[in-house]
């Protein structure tokens, strides 16, 4: 079990505090992790909307070299949903990915963004393939 919470401030200036939690389970065919967080900030309320932030995350392991991994992003500080009201289909970001570990500490990743095409804030599906090496020490 992982919990975080975190008081900073970021790069551009804003002030914000958030506090996420992860479970990981070994399944039959790999590890199966469940992520899940809320973050709030300070001085992103000009806009009216001062509601806190929700998110969630799911990563699978397919086999020893694939995964499958899933995040959705609430935007509950960017939209009039509030947590009571919140649902997948008014909006937020969805976002999907499939992993490779094509060799040790080397993977690719191919992945889909805004999935849910929420037009009040996104007008485009964006796909990324990303290659990423991780090393222990």
């Amino acid at each position: 079990n992982i919990m975080t919470v975190t008081l900073c401030k970021d790069m551009r200036l804003k002030h914000w505090v958030y506090i996420a939690a992860s479970k990981n389970w070994q399944t039959p065919a790999g590890n199966l992790g469940l992520h899940s967080g809320v973050n709030y900030s300070f001085l992103e309320t000009a806009d009216g909307d001062d509601d806190p932030n929700l998110f969630f995350g799911l990563d699978l392991e397919l086999n020893p070299e694939f995964s499958l991994l899933i995040e959705y992003n609430s935007a509950l500080n960017e939209n009039d949903m509030t947590a009571r009201t919140m649902s997948i289909s008014k909006g937020g970001y969805l976002n999907a990915a499939i992993r490779w570990s094509f060799v040790e500490s080397l993977y690719l990743e191919m992945d889909l963004n805004n999935l849910l095409f929420d037009d009040e804030y996104v007008d485009y599906f964006k796909r990324e393939i990303k290659i990423t090496y991780i090393e222990y020490f």
